[in-house]
């Protein structure tokens, strides 16, 4: 017999054959389509049978589902057509009804539901979907994810960064530019919720930027510690590992192809870190920086030029007088000899520094 459970999620789009984007076709939103009607007429009949609040109250996994469903069908997406919005329409009304609460206030609100219950619940679910390898076969569910966590600032409960971050992380690493922003406004809404835990997820990034090979997805690395340190600000100066992390990568970045991957991110996030992180700097702990950033300023091209003279200049200014001075000798010693481009861009740097 089926459980509540079960006709809820027929009502549900299945997994896909193929990843959303390989095809302009799925024949699982039709099939759904088809026999939405009948699986939602089932499942009001069940939710009528049952003493709800009693029932609901000692199964989360009820109500979780239910408004993963809601938020499913209110999608304004091409694998939904008007019956689906309306019978979205009449689930809200019925949720009304039985429990005298808009299901959209499940999240925010405690009168009828534990809404800790039912977020954890939600993302449970969504997250034995989205995975790794699957969760580009689960369209819906992303959109739904990305429905409950923008407003996660708006439920008033505990966030713990293992259950509620994979899911956005993966969309960050997708190449499919959709994702790419679903994942970082959604990193961005849960980083806001998260500052007693930014000490925690800084120093897990900056780990992984460590061991991470995939250029690609060490630039999102990138992107995200940037956007932790524009949250955390100043509490960043914890970890000395960020400007071993910084120099090694520019060091990768003398190489074209690396540089045109990673430079531009390599250099936001430096420039981020020096807005906050200043204070802290000493020559002795970043001259590899400093000295990487000079092969980069040899190499690089268009704008990043200005970029890197600006590092530069700001990071020599935040020296010591005896340490600028020493810089100075060795700018002066540089011969002749060199690419007459470079040594045009060194005495820009001089004039600055001077």
């Amino acid at each position: 017999m089926e459980t509540l459970k079960d006709v809820i999620e027929f009502c549900l789009i299945p997994k896909l054959c193929k990843n959303y984007e390989e095809s302009s076709n799925h024949p699982e939103f039709e099939i759904r389509n088809k026999r939405l009607e009948k699986c939602f007429n089932q499942l009001l009949k069940k939710l009528e049978t049952i003493f709800l609040k009693d029932y609901i109250n000692s199964e989360y996994n009820i109500v979780s589902h239910l408004l993963i469903l809601y938020y499913e069908l209110s999608t304004n997406a091409i694998w939904n057509n008007k019956k689906c919005l309306k019978l979205s329409e009449k689930l809200k009304y019925y949720f009304e009804v039985f429990y005298e609460t808009n299901i959209i206030n499940v999240l925010r609100e405690n009168k009828v539901f534990h809404h800790q219950e039912i977020l954890d619940k939600c993302l449970e679910y969504l997250h034995n979907k989205l995975t790794a390898t699957d969760f580009k076969r689960y369209p819906g569910q992303i959109e739904v994810y990305f429905t409950i966590i923008k407003d996660i600032k708006n439920y008033n409960v505990i966030i713990v960064p293992s259950t509620i971050l994979p899911a956005a992380l993966y969309l960050i690493d997708d190449y499919v530019p959709e994702n790419k922003i679903k994942g970082l406004k959604c990193s961005l809404s849960i980083l806001h919720c998260l500052k007693d835990k930014l000490d925690e997820i800084y120093d897990s990034v900056l780990d992984q930027l460590v061991i991470e090979s995939n250029l690609y997805r060490k630039a999102e690395y990138l992107n995200f510690t940037r956007t932790i340190i524009s949250i955390h600000k100043i509490h960043c100066v914890n970890r000395s590992i960020f400007l071993t992390i910084i120099a090694d990568n520019l060091d990768l970045c003398c190489n074209e192809t690396v540089g045109d991957v990673l430079l531009d991110n390599i250099l936001l996030t430096l420039k981020e870190w020096i807005r906050y992180c200043w204070c802290v700097w000493k020559l002795t702990e970043g001259q590899k920086v400093l000295s990487n950033l000079f092969k980069i300023l040899y190499c690089c091209k268009g704008d990043q030029v200005t970029d890197v003279h600006g590092l530069i200049v700001t990071l020599i200014k935040l020296c010591n007088e005896h340490e600028r001075k020493n810089i100075i000798n060795n700018l002066d010693a540089i011969g002749c000899s060199m690419d007459k481009t470079f040594t045009n861009r060194m005495s820009a740097i001089k004039s600055d520094i001077t």
